[in-house]
């Protein structure tokens, strides 16, 4: 354990060494703003004059950024890592490198303020550290949240994988999915578990969860012997599992009971995958998993009166909007002894229920992860539509940065089914809809999942001179205007124009220019320095 501290410290220390300027391009590496909801500064590195940052923008080695209240700031590299920053924080890139291999070497100094990080699984020679003043975060590839309040104290909570906390000293710490770490100035750390209704009431926490969750139903009878079981153990632990993980919100058991003797549910056992995913849209699920679990049961000598029971699972789950199976197994076996009859198999059948839900839930985020990265493909459900208002959503949709090949699938009854691909997530998209602007018409973001989206389109009401409603006739039409995902009407003017809402302009030469952040008087330390 020391051995590690001694190397993630020495690590921290060669990273921030390794920095002394800093470059916008990040040494060739590419790290970029894609989200920004408030007002964000950036203190360049090398002490240049503080600006404001602005959507697409690249940060390289030595950038500080800075965010006011009631800011929402995303940064993406380009292994597909997210990194979100909170309101009032203020972070530095100490290092920010590709690798010989092909990996990334970045390091971060936490000063204040709250981070979110979505790591994309490092391999060969990457390297991704954390740094507050009280502790030195390493990762490989997970989901965790780094937040450091008054006096420097830090708070690491981990939501999947593992992150390793060291600091000069103390023993290394490992955390694993659910768990969280106070570490305090002067004191030992303290791990705990994750405390869910805390989470549960944090603006913040929940906003991240959002951007992050699939909706999944879970389906998978059960027959014990020749005898269909009235409750399924297999169906039981696969959601257990689910649940899990933070990324995904199960539906309720009572919701499923609803439709579980439906003719879609039915034709979705024997195979067809369509009648699965219209089961899955009738509960608004983004996903759905069904299968068939078997338990059989053996008595011998040799068991010395005990009964064995073997447990058999195959399961698929499949993708509620296009009907596509994104993961599949077949023949999971467990076996287990017990007295009864009905422990032994209670045992094997939850064995193969948690083989299968880890086997999912892995797979399912990976190909996820990797569809927002590259572009997926989504459905726009557009209400309130002729054919003309249709063509200027669709126009005002393709010039949306990162939206391409958008498809018009039908238009019935004022209503139409549009599918494109977006390079992001739906929450980005829905961000974007919002803070572009649509010729004559007004829309609305009404609903949302993981891969579709819902618009309701209405002509908006002018106003006479009077201040009276003339009708929507008289409506002012508005030129179409490229929007970007996750930006809204004030950022999207320009830092500028977002800060008239009460904020005080960009610093001028000469000018303080701190942020507006309560100052700590904990300067994160190079790791290990002072300890």
């Amino acid at each position: 354990m020391k051995k590690l501290a001694a190397v993630l410290v020495g690590m921290a220390i060669a990273l921030a060494a390794a920095s002394p300027g800093g470059t916008a391009d990040a040494g060739g590496y590419k790290a970029t703003i894609t989200y920004l909801k408030g007002i964000a500064r950036l203190q360049p590195a090398g002490g240049g004059a503080v600006t404001g940052l602005s959507l697409g923008q690249p940060l390289g080695e030595g950038d500080t950024v800075i965010t006011r209240e009631n800011t929402r700031c995303e940064i993406k590299l380009e292994n597909g890592t997210s990194i979100r920053i909170g309101p009032a924080t203020k972070f530095t890139i100490t290092t920010l490198k590709g690798t010989q291999l092909g990996g990334v070497r970045a390091m971060l100094k936490l000063v204040t303020g709250r981070l979110w990080f979505s790591v994309a699984k490092l391999t060969g020679d990457s390297e991704m550290v954390t740094q507050t003043p009280t502790v030195v975060a390493a990762v490989k590839g997970t989901v965790y949240r780094a937040d450091v309040g008054a006096k420097g104290a830090s708070d690491l909570v981990v939501y999947d994988g593992v992150v390793t906390a060291s600091r000069q000293g103390q023993p290394d710490v490992s955390l694993g999915a659910m768990e969280r770490l106070a570490a305090m100035p002067n004191a030992a750390f303290e791990k705990g578990a994750v405390d869910d209704s805390a989470d549960d009431k944090d603006d913040w926490v929940r906003w991240n969860k959002s951007r992050d969750k699939l909706r999944v139903m879970i389906i998978i009878p059960e027959k014990r012997g020749d005898e269909k079981a009235t409750a399924s153990v297999t169906e039981n632990t696969v959601m257990a599992r689910f649940m899990r993980n933070y990324m995904f919100k199960v539906v309720e058991k009572a919701t499923v009971d609803r439709i579980r003797e439906g003719e879609k549910l039915k034709a979705a056992l024997k195979g067809d995958q369509a009648a699965a995913a219209a089961a899955g849209l009738e509960v608004a699920a983004d996903l759905i998993v069904v299968g068939e679990a078997t338990a059989r049961y053996f008595k011998g000598q040799a068991l010395g009166g005990l009964i064995s029971a073997t447990a058999n699972l195959t399961a698929r789950a499949v993708r509620a909007d296009t009907a596509e199976v994104i993961a599949s197994a077949a023949g999971i076996r467990a076996s287990a002894v017990a007295i009864t009859d009905e422990d032994a198999a209670q045992k094997a059948l939850m064995s193969v229920g948690e083989k299968l839900g880890s086997q999912f839930v892995d797979s399912i985020i990976t190909k996820w992860r990797r569809d927002a990265r590259k572009g997926a493909a989504l459905d726009v459900v557009v209400d309130g539509v002729d054919f003309k208002k249709l063509k200027t959503v669709v126009n005002t949709l393709s010039r949306i940065e990162g939206v391409k090949d958008v498809q018009q699938l039908y238009l019935v009854g004022k209503r139409s089914l549009l599918n494109l691909i977006y390079q992001g997530d739906t929450q980005g998209l829905a961000e974007a809809v919002e803070a572009a602007k649509f010729k004559g018409i007004v829309v609305n973001v009404v609903g949302l999942s993981a891969y579709k989206l819902e618009l309701e389109v209405t002509v908006p009401k002018a106003r006479s001179a009077a201040g009276e409603e003339t009708g929507a006739e008289m409506a002012q039409a508005v030129e179409p205007a490229k929007a970007e995902p996750g930006k809204t009407d004030a950022v999207k003017a320009g830092p500028a124009v977002a800060e008239t809402a009460g904020a005080r302009p960009a610093a001028t030469e000469g000018e303080k220019t701190e942020p507006e952040t309560a100052k700590t008087g904990n300067e994160p330390a190079e790791a290990g320095a002072g300890r």
